[in-house]
């Protein structure tokens, strides 16, 4: 009689153990500015900031600032796409150390590195040779970027800046984020830091309080339901302002990156100012459409297509009420593979009871000693 094998059973799902860190940089909302700034009035005229903040951003720019931008990015896309390679930055993230760190980074390493997030079925020689401004390997990087049916935007952004000598590179792109520091984002760079401090603040208690990941995300996404893919083992949350109402998910290696909107009640201080929780919800329901919205999703899960074809409005409308009712708590999304097939459901659990807050906001403040002492 032969010996049995012995059976290694690995079937047994095992817990991940996923690090958490928080990085409350105004760097990543002076990249997340320039990509609304320069990407075109459907990212801009979406965000709570409004199309009007954005333009008088570009206004206050001068002509070399915006002739630097569109030299290495004529769509924007730069900017978004150096998030995770901005976080690689040794150190403070603070704008100063970030922008000398670039500067000083091997412009055909960091070009690698923002292709290999894009293009992971193209060889890394290729990668590599293309970012190094080989004809070929530029041309193979551009097929891929049709086979992957990338816009056309985004094709004429990467093809620009893939022909720029390697040399040019990164000293164009910092100094157009230097320049574009200096004539417009500071202007709020001081309120927004202690705004994105305020809020990391906070959600740090949360990664102590929910175990789940998934549940954190759509916590401090406000309703996006995203699974973390395999291979994750770092979870990087960054605040930002200037994003709002929107989250940003991106990875690198295995780090999963999520630039997530700031809580309103931490961008301004107002003892008199109603909840922002409270004014979220009742300025979603004033209106006929996302009423309507609701209803919809109240029968079942639905994509922007069918909310759209239900409504009989522009998708970009649509799209734009299911941003107010998510800023709200109300909506969860359903990320998917193609972004059109992403779903949209109604998230009533998460809701704070807001007759409780509208009672808590009318109840007069309570009476101290110190205040009887001071009306005496």
């Amino acid at each position: 009689m032969t010996d049995r094998q012995t059976l290694h059973d690995l079937s047994t799902v095992r817990p991940r153990k996923l690090s958490f860190d928080l990085d409350a940089s105004p760097i990543y909302d002076l990249l997340l500015t320039m990509w609304s700034t320069f990407g075109g009035d459907d990212k801009s005229k979406s965000h709570a900031l409004g199309k009007n903040w954005f333009d008088r951003f570009r206004t206050k720019l001068s002509d070399r600032t915006i002739a630097l931008s569109q030299e290495v990015s004529p769509h924007g896309e730069i900017w978004a796409a150096l998030i995770p390679i901005v976080e690689l930055a040794p150190g403070a993230h603070d704008i100063d150390s970030v922008l000398a760190w670039l500067e000083g980074s091997d412009p055909v390493e960091i070009r690698t590195r923002l292709l290999a997030e894009k293009f992971w079925d193209v060889d890394a020689g290729v990668l590599a040779a293309a970012a190094a401004t080989e004809p070929e390997a530029i041309a193979q990087v551009m097929e891929a970027a049709s086979r992957h049916h990338m816009d056309a935007d985004y094709c004429q952004s990467l093809e620009t800046f893939l022909e720029l000598p390697a040399k040019k590179v990164l000293p164009l792109l910092t100094e157009a984020l230097q320049r574009a520091r200096t004539e417009a984002f500071v202007e709020v760079e001081d309120e927004w830091r202690g705004a994105l401090e305020r809020d990391a603040e906070d959600k740090s208690l949360l990664v102590g309080a929910i175990e789940s990941p998934t549940d954190l995300i759509e916590t401090v996404s406000n309703g996006i339901a995203y699974e973390v893919p395999l291979g994750i083992r770092r979870i990087v949350l960054i605040p930002s302002v200037s994003l709002r109402p929107w989250t940003l998910i991106t990875d690198r290696d295995d780090a999963l990156l999520i630039c997530y909107p700031v809580a309103e009640e931490h961008l301004v201080h107002d003892p008199d100012a109603p909840p922002n929780a409270l004014v979220a919800v009742y300025r979603a329901l004033g209106d006929e459409r996302r009423l309507r919205l609701l209803r919809r999703l109240a029968d079942s899960p639905a994509t922007l297509a069918e909310l759209t074809e239900h409504l009989g409005l522009a998708k970009s409308t649509v799209f734009h009420h299911i941003g107010v009712l998510r800023s709200a708590g109300l909506v969860r999304v359903q990320l998917a593979g193609d972004k059109q097939q992403s779903s949209y459901s109604l998230r009533l659990d998460s809701i704070p009871d807001q007759r409780a807050l509208f009672d808590q906001y009318l109840s007069p403040a309570p009476v101290t000693s110190q205040t009887k002492s001071k009306g005496a």
